[in-house]
């Protein structure tokens, strides 16, 4: 038996919230890459309040009143509704469940976009363990990951690391000991195959992910 930690957006949900609308509302005067950067600081993906009362502390830091806010947080989880499950994953889930491996969610979310996609896809019945920001206190870092192996009480060398993104899920996952799959559905530029660790094995399919595991 083997621990498992899967990430979520881009390695079983396709799409993921969306930050055009919330954009669009504020008119343009704000870029994707601010607004997210205040989320992060705010704790958009690691603290345990709403997710209404965090967008009430990004819109302030920009000036805009508080009653705004609603109007704002409605678009972020009405963008939950366009999330899909990748094809497969069902299956890929119940495959690993068979071999008998300890199933850990490991993701980067807040508490209300979390129980609004449990509601739709029950990923309370296909992990044994859900570890989130919002739960672990932590986004993705080096800590996240130690604090994870702490809390199930495995050796970090006994744990795989499955997810999409080199800079969240592979490289302070690799730091901290675990085994390292990155699960990417297009070709990687070779800038990206240089950030790797060569004992990182890199799968495009769900297949591919199980015999990674099973050797």
């Amino acid at each position: 038996m083997k621990t498992i930690l899967i990430d979520l957006w881009g390695t079983l949900l396709a799409n993921g919230f969306s930050f055009d609308g919330i954009i669009n509302s504020l008119g343009h005067q704000h870029t994707h890459k601010e607004i997210i950067n205040l989320c992060k600081e705010e704790g958009l993906f690691s603290k345990t309040v709403s997710s209404l009362t965090i967008w009430e502390g990004v819109l302030s830091r920009l000036g805009y009143e508080k009653e705004k806010a609603k109007e704002i947080n409605d678009l972020w989880l009405d963008s939950a509704k366009r999330v899909n499950m990748f094809p497969g994953t069902r299956e890929f889930l119940s495959n690993l469940r068979k071999e008998g491996h300890l199933l850990v969610l490991a993701s980067a979310i807040d508490r209300d976009s979390f129980e609004l996609l449990e509601k739709e896809f029950s990923f309370k019945d296909h992990f044994d363990h859900i570890k989130t920001s919002y739960t672990v206190g932590l986004n993705k870092s080096i800590a996240f990951y130690q604090k994870i192996c702490d809390d199930l009480n495995q050796e970090p060398k006994q744990c795989i690391m499955i997810g999409d993104n080199i800079d969240a899920d592979i490289l302070p996952a690799d730091k901290v000991g675990l085994s390292t799959i990155l699960l990417s559905r297009f070709l990687l530029a070779d800038q990206e195959k240089d950030l790797l660790p060569s004992k990182t094995r890199v799968c495009q399919t769900y297949e591919e992910v199980l015999e990674a595991i099973s050797n």
